[in-house]
């Protein structure tokens, strides 16, 4: 077995190589730059997504905070006050 294993190995070692190994990494990172370009695109989307996301909501928490409604009866708008909701009609 172990023979057999020796031989194939040699008879591997004195065959050419059928392709030069060179320039190999060099394809393998056009490959993977090629398909890392749609990957980053869709990042670059999200971002902009997110972001719109995040100034609508600031923009809408913004107009929330500046029209506060106080329903409370010991609020300062006089339209609540116990004395006028007592009051009576006439």
């Amino acid at each position: 077995m172990a023979d057999k294993l020796d031989m194939a190995l040699a008879g591997l070692r004195a065959s050419p190589m059928d392709r030069r190994l060179d320039d190999l990494s060099v394809h393998v990172w056009k490959k993977l730059d090629a398909q890392a370009e749609p990957a980053q695109s869709l990042w670059r989307w999200r971002t902009i997504a997110l972001a719109a996301v995040m100034l609508c909501g600031a923009a809408v928490s913004a107009v929330a905070a500046r029209t506060v409604h106080d329903t409370s009866p010991f609020s300062v708008r006089a339209a609540l006050a116990p004395s006028t909701l007592l009051a009576e009609e006439g």
